[in-house]
């Protein structure tokens, strides 16, 4: 459903508490970019180092893992990258910590094939924002930013409410989400 609209619409927002998998999700997301376009450019990032090495990165590496040949051998990655074996430079996905103080840390990406990930999108600067929509100028690039409702404002919110037309939207009530169940009737508190 999300990759559906990522793939019509380019302009995808989800919302959710925790533990529906929207990590998961900028996983999936990542490697079907890489696997079906050329030369794909990815900056992903998240407010926090750990929210974006830790949880989406580790995330990524595990699914990555998960794929069938050839895709899996198609790639590589350090902890600085990952990244198509016959194209490290020009075809990768890029993790940048989203910082107010250094907004350029997401400048310079361009190209036909350029989808920005940010992982917990409400708490992420405005600068942010403003430094990615100036990297989109294909009518093919494509953004997905998935969050916690944790503020009732900023570019996020917005995503659900004032700019909605704008964006393909998702919400998922976490206690509506197999995962949580499970993990609430394992662990009652």
């Amino acid at each position: 459903m999300i990759l559906e609209a990522l793939a019509k619409h380019g302009h995808v927002s989800v919302r959710s508490g925790h533990g529906i998998g929207k990590s998961s999700c900028l996983a999936f997301a990542s490697l079907w970019f890489m696997s079906c376009f050329p030369f794909v450019k990815i900056p992903a990032t998240a407010p926090s180092s750990n929210q974006l090495f830790d949880i989406y990165w580790g995330e990524l590496i595990r699914r990555w893992r998960e794929m069938k040949e050839p895709y899996k051998s198609m790639f590589d990655a350090t902890s600085e990258k990952f990244f198509h074996k016959d194209h490290k430079e020009t075809w990768a996905i890029f993790p940048r910590t989203a910082r107010p103080e250094k907004p350029e840390a997401l400048q310079g990406f361009h190209g036909e094939n350029l989808m920005f990930l940010l992982d917990e999108a409400s708490g992420i600067h405005e600068s942010i924002f403003q430094v990615a929509q100036g990297s989109l100028t294909s009518k093919d690039n494509k953004v997905l930013m998935c969050s916690n409702p944790i503020r009732l404002s900023g570019f996020f919110f917005d995503s659900h409410h004032a700019d909605r037309g704008r964006w393909a939207t998702f919400h998922f009530s976490s206690e509506d989400s197999e995962l949580v169940v499970l993990i609430t009737t394992l662990y009652p508190q």
